[in-house]
């Protein structure tokens, strides 16, 4: 083999090699970008979910103590369902 072939093929090699490292530090990096873009997406998720649920069960607790107020004011032994239908409609 020529001296310059033998260079030639070294330098291919090195070339190779290097871009098999870059090519793997840039595939984590890509990685771990994507990782924390995931776990921030189910995170604003979870939070919009957890509020979505209090809100309903807020709701719903406003619904319980106005009936509870309804029953209070008529009192417990003169309420009817007919009453209590028409408060809740």
């Amino acid at each position: 083999m020529h001296a310059r072939t033998r260079l030639e093929y070294k330098l291919a090699f090195i070339v190779f090699v290097w871009g098999i490292i870059l090519s793997a530090i840039f595939g984590y990096q890509i990685h771990q970008n994507n990782q924390s873009r995931v776990n921030q997406a189910i995170s604003e998720s979870l939070d919009n979910t957890v509020k979505t649920i209090l809100t309903r069960i807020e709701l719903y607790q406003y619904g319980l103590r106005g009936a509870r107020g309804a029953v209070l004011t008529v009192g417990e032994n003169n309420i009817s369902q007919k009453l209590f239908y028409r408060y809740s409609g």
